[in-house]
């Protein structure tokens, strides 16, 4: 422990980085796989929602790229993006293992929570990105 904090330290040569390598550290191990786990289904259904809501409703009338995003498509990602982050932390919330009790109820719930963020992780993300390749295959310029 001690030498990974000096790597940190030497390589990095920030004590913000040196802070966050001592606080993930005295995170317990399950609790940093559920989060990271998190994190990486957060990560990908996002972005396959962008890139497929991308690809289904383009905005080549804008030539400015910063104005593109405030088309139908660019505010239809965004109302969707945050549906599906307070849809998550609900799931999330609900299905954190170490807020409950141990009991049988408590342990389906969070099966059944858990469950549904990575099936709700996983169609958002890859659905759309589907049909989103499918219109790319068949675009015409």
């Amino acid at each position: 422990f001690v030498a990974l904090s000096w790597l940190v330290l030497q390589v990095t040569g920030s004590g913000l980085a040196l802070g966050t390598v001592l606080m993930a550290a005295a995170i317990p191990r399950g609790i940093l796989m559920v989060f990271g786990g998190a994190i990486a289904a957060m990560s990908g259904a996002l972005s396959g929602l962008a890139a497929g809501l991308g690809a289904i409703f383009p905005n080549f009338k804008e030539d400015n790229p910063s104005k593109s995003v405030s088309g139908f498509g660019g505010t239809f990602c965004l109302v969707l993006s945050f549906l599906y982050i307070l849809a998550s932390v609900v799931l999330l919330g609900l299905g954190a293992p170490w807020t409950q009790v141990k009991s049988a109820e408590a342990i389906i719930r969070s099966v059944l929570c858990l469950s549904a963020f990575g099936v709700l992780s996983f169609a958002l993300g890859w659905v759309p990105l589907q049909i989103g390749l499918q219109r790319v295959k068949s675009f015409e310029v």
